[in-house]
């Protein structure tokens, strides 16, 4: 048990972010009881079923229930925090990792906070150009139900909707 606050007290170190941490360690503590809870939940719905046999044995099913489902319990909550341990530490040596990776693949300069820029032109005091849009003109949509915008019209001299005229 000393030795897993060591490392973790090391680990704590690495990290400036102690907000990840957090929710890393919320999120492994929840994976954990949730998967455990189910199995656990399982288990005592067999030992219900299984109980009756007690008797058979001249043992008080009640207390024998009673016993072995606080055993149950108990291995559970040890099950819960060896997973909620091994996981935490695989998940925060990936998350090392990958930041030790990050910093390998940036440059000597970026790492020292130098950013290098390009010549700035230096002929008058020109604005770069922003490219030219093209216009959009407004077209109105035209509804199933509005006229036709043909101009087409019914022998009483309605006009013809345009779902009648144009639309599919």
């Amino acid at each position: 048990m000393f030795e897993v606050k060591r490392a973790y007290t090391e680990m704590e170190e690495q990290f400036e972010d102690k907000a990840y941490l957090q929710r890393v360690e919320k999120s492994v503590i929840l994976q954990a009881i949730d998967t455990l809870w189910i199995d656990h939940l399982a288990a005592m719905g067999a030992l219900r079923t299984g109980i009756g046999l007690q008797g058979y044995a001249q043992r008080d099913p009640l207390v024998e229930y009673k016993k072995e489902s606080y055993e149950m319990f108990q291995r559970l909550l040890a099950a819960i925090n060896q997973e909620v341990v091994f996981s935490f530490f695989k998940v925060m040596k990936h998350a090392i990792e990958r930041r030790v990776a990050e910093q390998l693949g940036r440059s000597l300069l970026q790492r020292a906070g130098i950013q290098l820029m390009g010549a700035a032109k230096e002929a008058g005091n020109q604005q770069p150009s922003k490219p030219s849009q093209p216009s959009t003109t407004s077209v109105k949509k035209v509804g199933r139900n509005d006229p036709c915008p043909c101009g087409a019209k019914k022998p009483d001299g309605n006009p013809v909707k345009y779902k009648h005229c144009h639309g599919v």
